[in-house]
């Protein structure tokens, strides 16, 4: 890199200002958006289960505002995925709390919690073949007979 290439980087000073009679110094651009309204805003949506962009647009910021406000404040990137589960949390309660009450609901979260033992199942059979002719492999669906029996163990 040529001498002449090189320029000196000149660093614009702080700005002083004044609120309420007292002076602070402030490096200029735009004030932070992320206020505590903003943060109240956020809470609220990532409880109702929001993902991050709707979240942003619900508190009234500019996605990319959120990203860089997680980036700056890691603590608040881990109190959001704690936030985003207690839609999840809340319905979990609320299952368990009526499993007495409805036998629906008791089939439902054991077919959900244990689907090993209460799950519906379904067995689905296909048997295909290749056929090669004239150098061009072509597939052939099967379809088992309609009375077909099912080995038990």
């Amino acid at each position: 890199m040529d001498e002449l290439e090189v320029k000196e980087r000149i660093e614009t000073p702080p700005i002083k200002h004044t609120v309420g009679g007292n002076w602070y110094t402030h490096k200029g651009g735009r004030p932070r958006v992320v206020s505590k309204e903003t943060l109240k805003m956020l809470e609220a949506a990532f409880n109702m289960g929001c993902k991050d962009a709707e979240a942003a647009l619900f508190a009234g910021i500019a996605y990319s505002t959120l990203k860089n406000y997680q980036t700056e404040h890691p603590e608040f990137l881990e109190q959001k995925e704690l936030w985003k589960q207690s839609p999840t949390l809340k319905a979990r309660k609320m299952v368990v709390d009526n499993l007495d009450k409805n036998l629906t609901n008791a089939q439902w979260f054991l077919q959900r919690k244990a689907p090993d033992e209460f799950a519906e199942k379904q067995e689905i059979g296909v048997t295909s073949r290749i056929l090669i002719m004239d150098d061009q492999p072509q597939l052939e669906t099967i379809e088992p007979p309609k009375e077909t029996k099912l080995l038990e163990e």
